[in-house]
């Protein structure tokens, strides 16, 4: 954040790089924020992190979830973690929105981890919600 702070005009992108970590309840780093003195941005970052973070086939600490369980744990946290009206949002998201998501930022790679659907839809397949 300090080499953001130095450049004009990226206020906002400072402020996200410094609070996504910050928590809803307070419990978060470095500055201990909480509730509305997050920036909105830095509050919808740290879920869209953490959720894109919890279905990453790549995480070498654990296996990925799959979305009713990454969901579930988001929404679990609301209130704590996560801002409860940004995380009321993303409850009523479709999962067929969230596999549209996830394709159109991992190469095709299923919500679930499912490689299978990806190379189908690399042949021209179609996004099929769930």
């Amino acid at each position: 954040h300090a080499i953001l702070a130095g450049l004009p005009g990226l206020a906002a992108a400072r402020d996200l790089v410094l609070c996504h970590h910050e928590y809803w309840d307070g419990s978060g780093y470095p500055e201990g924020r909480r509730g509305d003195a997050i920036p909105r941005a830095a509050r919808l970052f740290a879920l869209v992190d953490s959720y894109e973070a919890m279905i990453r086939v790549d995480q070498p600490y654990r296996a990925p979830l799959g979305h009713d369980q990454a969901a579930a744990q988001i929404v679990g946290l609301a209130g704590i973690r996560y801002d409860p009206a940004l995380v009321a949002i993303f409850a009523r998201l479709d999962r067929g929105r969230w596999r549209a998501i996830a394709d159109a930022i991992d190469g095709g790679r299923d919500i679930d981890g499912d490689r299978d659907r990806a190379a189908g839809l690399a042949r021209g397949g179609a996004i099929v919600a769930a």
